[in-house]
């Protein structure tokens, strides 16, 4: 490899704890990569970065501002309940101090969600109905909400999005939009 890509070889062995050349072929027999395409991996990420770097942080910023319901997140359960009166009786066992989790494995009319006591999982603005996600992305963290059409929600965790692991993720986006722009423009010449 070139002195650039044997830094970054070198590097990536190091931070897999790839020490001598006896454990990285045992590691590349281990995962069953050639030599070859672990480099040939090394090189994509070394030319991801480099054009991931050559993204303007304006850039970045504006597409974030105007995107940001795309990365704020909740980590949210539900449980899937028969009309007013199921939800009312739930609402009172957790008043009670009983967990939404086990009461989502009781009641809830969504078997899948029985099985995984109601977990959700980390959800965007963007992935609820507009009311919902007014109702969900407002509630404090461990609030009970609803019932929203038959459905009690429990909100356990946020996720700001204003990091740099998302400001990386925008980047990427951009990047993807940029890849598939170019590709389209020389797939339609091609054609054309």
């Amino acid at each position: 490899p070139t002195g650039r890509l044997q830094e970054q070889v070198d590097a990536t062995r190091r931070s897999l704890g790839l020490f001598k050349a006896v454990d990285t072929r045992a590691h590349l027999e281990r995962t069953g990569v050639t030599h070859e395409a672990f480099e040939a991996d090394v090189e994509t990420r070394c030319l991801e970065e480099e054009l991931l770097g050559r993204i303007a942080d304006d850039e970045v910023e504006s597409h974030y501002g105007s995107h940001r319901a795309d990365f704020d997140a909740v980590q949210l359960y539900e449980i899937q309940l028969e009309g007013e009166e199921a939800a009312s009786e739930i609402r009172n066992l957790l008043a009670e101090g009983r967990s939404f989790q086990d009461l989502a494995r009781e009641h809830s009319r969504d078997a899948d969600g029985r099985e995984v006591g109601g977990y959700v999982g980390w959800v965007t603005r963007t992935a609820l109905p507009s009311a919902l996600a007014e109702l969900v992305f407002r509630a404090p963290t461990g609030g009970i909400l609803g019932p929203y059409e038959g459905v009690l929600f429990q909100v356990v965790g946020r996720r700001d999005s204003a990091t740099e692991a998302t400001r990386r993720r925008v980047r990427q986006r951009l990047l993807e939009e940029r890849l598939a722009a170019c590709v389209g423009a020389k797939w339609e010449s091609a054609r054309g």
